[in-house]
């Protein structure tokens, strides 16, 4: 029985790695000689002739028995191990074995012998130990590895890390301790000084930005969303973020930030780039603190208490290409805060119950139809225009821009509404279609990442009737920037989901979004209430994580490449949505189609699919709604909402189902014959009285 339930996950990775570019699928070293294996694992040969060994629900000591016995001569590119039982790692474990890459993930693994990387010193580049029952950091197991570059602690029982807790690891880039209710000593990272640039705290339990990561001097990357942070400390004593000389890009989302200081982000000024401060308790635009980062490029600031927008909010920023207000009870947006981002802003998220569409936003419509912005929600219902009326089920690009008035009195007390084309250079050429957000990349310090969200379709022009594909985005959090080097042995998911709203005329060709992990739970939607009496934290009711913090193209910490998908849409012909998608990983096993409604918790998941495949038909969908579809590689296990890369995956509304020619016929026929027998009973009664 236990053989016959292992059998379809090796199954399934056999028939996806069969055409996997740059490997070879043979049986593995043991052969036919241990049965037990059979059915649980897969090998395979890349080009250099290192082998990769990938199983689930295997009997680990059995395992290692086999490779300790026929594998001593090949190197190991990747020993994956998932859903297993392997409570501890016995020392010298390995000792005969050459691995480059190790994930023992869902293997309810307690403890680690301090020599259980006995003989890996100089060979282990990256470890995942994600989803276990550690309740300590290997402290001594780990600092033999001189060589490693990614370690994934996530999810596991860890509460404390002591001062010098990864001291002798000098390569150390990409450090993950995210879902550990973990407290920070002081000099915890003490010795990654000069090699961390990915730092993934999320759900750690933090009151205020830890005093361990200050002075991380290449650290380009720090997540603290989904803690308890009140306030950045700053003024003349010692600052959050002393230290940080090449932090980029900061996530600070679903903390309970009530407000910031002009000093907040001392520290980082000169090189922040991406900041997302979604999910907070800000009641007034942090005016002094955005203006200090010149550097800024991507601002979410989406699902606040913000109800006035600043005409001076973003007059210390030059430079913002994407921006998010979507979420705050703000009644309007004012057109003299954004004019000098006419040139560089590309992307922007409003809407909601509380924005009133008049001649003050007119300004937005002129942007679009003249300039390349591009104007998406996370809101519903509605989701764009809250009043009037006319406007609750429109989206800014069906929207003409003579149809957005304001009463004579009213546009006297304002004077005149500014058009965009006085704000355009003479030399500039006025595009007249919206183009796809995509994710631009710079160089280290200077990053400019995607933003825009929606979670529902623009209602088209009349004239121009757009094709609207919603794109589902993540936060920051997708695990910034894993290491290039390890694609296929991350197998770490990622968290929190966004979706971004691509609208494209359709006679023009669409753009595709390609970027490197997001959260979408099926809770009531909140807005702010200034009359709201109720007790509970504003952020424990307010809508889910969706416009997230986008990742960074700065550096060389990427291994997003392996899946990018490229196009979705739904097929009026026989009701399914077809998926697009490209992948850069030259490893890689394979992929998957994952597909839920929106709102659901759980995915549908469909088969395999090989290396060589890169498009997908998902039949039979339910029409007239949101689905959200993505792919995934096949060593992505545990696929949630919470845990899908952002820009695998797309929303794309269905199509009204429509009765086709022959249809009609037929009901029109059908109609025809029933009433011919109603007319002859009624005769043959009539003449039977």
């Amino acid at each position: 029985m236990l053989r016959r339930r292992s059998l379809v996950p090796a199954v399934a990775l056999l028939v996806v790695a069969l055409a996997t570019r740059n490997t070879v699928v043979a049986q593995c070293p043991w052969q036919r000689e241990v049965p037990d294996l059979q059915n649980s694992c897969l090998c395979a040969y890349n080009l250099g002739q290192e082998l990769s060994v990938q199983c689930d629900q295997v009997d680990f000591p059995v395992l290692v028995e086999a490779l300790d016995k026929y594998a001593r001569a090949t190197p190991l590119d990747l020993l994956y191990v998932n859903n297993s039982t392997v409570e501890q790692l016995e020392g010298s474990l390995f000792v005969n074995l050459k691995l480059h890459n190790v994930q023992l993930s869902s293997c309810k693994m307690k403890r680690i012998a301090d020599d259980a990387f006995k003989g890996q010193e100089t060979v282990l580049k990256n470890l995942n130990l994600q989803d276990n029952l550690l309740e300590a950091v290997p402290m001594k197991a780990l600092k033999i590895l001189t060589i490693l570059n990614l370690l994934d602690l996530s999810k596991n029982r860890i509460p404390s890390i002591p001062n010098d807790a990864f001291a002798g690891l000098k390569k150390l880039s990409t450090l993950k301790l995210s879902d550990n209710n973990v407290t920070l000593a002081p000099f915890a990272f003490r010795g990654l000084e000069g090699s961390l640039k990915n730092l993934n705290l999320k759900g750690t339990k933090q009151k205020r930005v830890p005093e361990a990561v200050r002075g991380l001097k290449t650290l380009a990357f720090l997540d603290l969303s989904q803690n308890g942070i009140r306030e950045l400390p700053g003024g003349a004593g010692v600052k959050s973020f002393d230290g940080l000389d090449s932090l980029t890009a900061l996530n600070l989302e679903r903390n309970l930030i009530q407000s910031l200081g002009e000093t907040a982000f001392s520290g980082v000024r000169k090189t922040l780039s991406s900041l997302s401060l979604l999910n907070n308790l800000m009641a007034e635009f942090p005016v002094g603190a955005i203006h200090s980062l010149r550097e800024l490029r991507v601002l979410d600031i989406g699902f606040n208490l913000l109800t006035a927008l600043p005409e001076t909010a973003f007059r210390g920023n030059p430079a913002v290409t994407l921006l998010a207000l979507d979420g705050n009870p703000l009644p309007t947006v004012p057109e003299k805060a954004l004019a000098h981002l006419n040139r560089t802003l590309r992307g922007l998220s409003l809407g909601g119950r509380f924005l009133h569409c008049d001649c003050k936003l007119r300004w937005v419509a002129e942007w679009i139809r003249n300039g390349d912005l591009q104007v998406t929600s996370r809101e519903r219902n509605p989701q764009f225009c809250g009043s009037p009326n006319r406007f609750r089920d429109r989206g800014f690009y069906s929207i003409q821009p003579e149809e957005l008035n304001c009463p004579e009195s009213e546009v006297a007390l304002e004077g005149p509404v500014g058009v965009v084309e006085s704000l355009l250079p003479k030399t500039t050429t006025l595009r007249t279609t919206t183009t796809a957000l995509t994710t631009p990349s710079t160089t280290a310090g200077s990053t400019s990442t995607s933003v825009g969200a929606t979670n529902g379709t623009t209602t088209a022009s009349a004239t121009s009737p757009p094709t609207t594909t919603v794109q589902q985005q993540s936060t920051f959090e997708k695990e910034q920037q894993q290491s290039s080097s390890t694609a296929s042995t991350n197998g770490t998911t990622v968290q929190t989901t966004a979706t971004q709203t691509t609208t494209t005329p359709s006679t023009t060709k669409q753009s595709s979004t390609a970027a490197t992990t997001t959260k979408t739970p099926a809770t009531k939607n909140w807005r702010p209430n200034s009359n709201s009496n109720s007790n509970a934290p504003p952020h424990k009711q307010r809508p889910p994580l969706v416009l997230g913090f986008p990742p960074q193209r700065g550096t060389q910490i990427d291994d997003s490449k392996e899946v990018q998908v490229k196009n979705a849409f739904s097929s009026r012909q026989d009701n399914s949505v077809i998926i697009q998608w490209d992948s850069d990983t030259a490893n890689i096993l394979g992929f998957r189609v994952v597909y839920r409604l929106f709102g659901d918790k759980n995915f549908k998941q469909g088969p395999p699919l090989e290396a060589s495949e890169r498009e997908f038909k998902i039949k039979n969908v339910p029409s007239a709604e949101c689905i959200i579809v993505c792919v995934v590689s096949l060593e992505e296990i545990n696929v949630t909402p919470d845990t899908v890369p952002y820009t695998q995956c797309r929303e794309v509304r269905t199509v009204a189902s429509q009765a086709s020619n022959m249809d009609k016929i037929t009901i029109a026929a059908s109609a025809a014959i029933c009433g011919t027998i109603i007319v002859a009973v009624i005769v043959f009664i009539a003449a039977s009285r």
